[in-house]
């Protein structure tokens, strides 16, 4: 294939070691997640010497790079502080090097790579910490939440790369299974070690997409084996005290039931207490939102009046990433964040079943992308911290390019 738009193979080698960074040193480091994003941007400089025409881009990529935007301009109405731009300039960002990969080769099995190494690395991180050091949850080296959410999204993207090599031969492919199966059990280990249960409650749906990707390259006796552990697996984990999964499912139960006898003091009982006062609030402000500011400070309001609770006074969102952004930014925001879950699962749903396994497993990850940060944000405001921030918008515009590069190959092929 030629080297479109006089990219050097020095620029491309650069970009896949950047692209495979990005999942690779993800929690592996502090702020790990950071070193591909600076990386993919400077190399994303390079777009003012070669000026790629926007025209000769697909209409699908024009309304993500129009939702990257729009998602950055919706917090702009009630803006008082330049900091809280801070997460949002993270998804502008993302423009530049969706763009600049879309322009380069890119080679699939370095993102792969580096999904699998990042999760295996959280899952030996999260046991040393759990077991090794005796800590009660593992917390890597960012918050305990982001932590077991990213670990899961990692361990969620091995298992879809499984899909790479369920046709084909040989000691390689074999090797791959076996690296993708064990980074995979990796990254929900570390989930698990981390007590993040917020993220355990979409894995069914997760575990759905992977089955109706893949069950017609299962044979009977392995489709009854994967259904028989989906069972017992389970099972297992939840009586194996060394977990923990018991004592955080045994938590969030008690949690329920001393907020059905009026005691909000506690992490779920604070969460049904931010909902319901987003929930108050919104109709109240319903175009533009609030902004951060003015929420706080009405907040604040209301808990001197003795009308909320004072347990959530020291949160400046409400754990829920689309009831945050309707409160803050009103429907505009509303809107603009579902478009960045949506348009990547429609883009990526007629190739869910193609018989190209290649093709197959990047659209089944490019689906999962935003289907696990969905699962995430039910409990946690993960778009309003640095990782999910930085990791959602990069993670989709890598693979997304990676699959568009994989159509635009085909298509070639069957026109020569």
């Amino acid at each position: 294939m030629k080297i479109p738009f006089g990219l050097t193979p020095s620029l491309e080698t650069y970009t896949n070691l950047a692209v495979f960074l990005l999942g690779a040193l993800c929690l592996a480091l502090p702020s790990g997640y950071s070193i591909a994003a600076v990386l993919l941007l400077c190399a994303s400089i390079t777009l003012v010497r070669q000026r790629r025409a926007l025209s000769s881009l697909s209409w699908q990529i024009h309304a993500l790079m129009l939702a990257l935007l729009a998602y950055w301009l919706s917090f702009l109405p009630t803006l008082t502080e330049l900091r809280e731009l801070d997460g949002a300039s993270r998804f502008l960002l993302a423009l530049p090097v969706f763009w600049f990969l879309l322009s380069i080769r890119l080679s699939p099995l370095f993102w792969w790579l580096g999904v699998m190494f990042g999760a295996l690395i959280a899952g030996l991180l999260a046991s040393w910490q759990k077991w090794g050091l005796g800590m009660p949850r593992a917390e890597g080296f960012t918050h305990v939440i982001q932590f077991g959410d990213l670990s899961l999204l990692l361990g969620i993207l091995s298992l879809a790369g499984v899909g790479l090599v369920l046709q084909g031969q040989g000691r390689q492919r074999t090797y791959l299974l076996m690296f993708a199966l064990l980074a995979g059990s990796a990254g929900l280990l570390a989930s698990l070690l981390s007590g993040s249960r917020g993220g355990w409650i979409g894995l069914p749906f997760v575990a759905w997409v992977l089955w109706r990707a893949y069950a017609p390259w299962l044979s009977c006796r392995l489709k009854f084996i994967l259904l028989a552990s989906a069972c017992i697996v389970p099972l297992l984990i939840y009586a194996i005290p060394q977990t923990g999964v018991a004592t955080r499912i045994h938590a969030a139960w008690q949690d329920i039931q001393l907020y059905q006898q009026a005691e909000v003091n506690t992490s779920l009982g604070a969460r049904f207490e931010m909902w319901q006062l987003a929930i108050d609030l919104i109709p109240q402000r319903p175009w533009l939102g609030w902004g951060e500011t003015d929420y706080m400070q009405e907040k604040q309001a209301l808990i001197t009046a003795g009308q909320v609770t004072p347990v959530i006074a020291p949160f400046d969102h409400v754990h829920n990433d689309l009831l945050d952004a309707t409160l803050k930014r009103g429907l505009f925001g509303l809107l603009t964040l579902l478009a960045l879950y949506l348009l990547p699962i429609f883009y990526a749903l007629p190739y869910l079943y193609t018989s190209c396994t290649s093709t197959r497993a990047l659209a089944t990850a490019l689906s999962l992308i935003p289907i696990t940060f969905i699962d995430f944000g039910l409990s946690q405001t993960l778009l309003a911290h640095h990782s999910g921030a930085l990791m959602y918008p990069l993670m989709l515009v890598c693979v997304w390019a990676l699959l568009e590069q994989q159509i635009r190959h085909k298509q070639d092929l069957a026109a020569s």
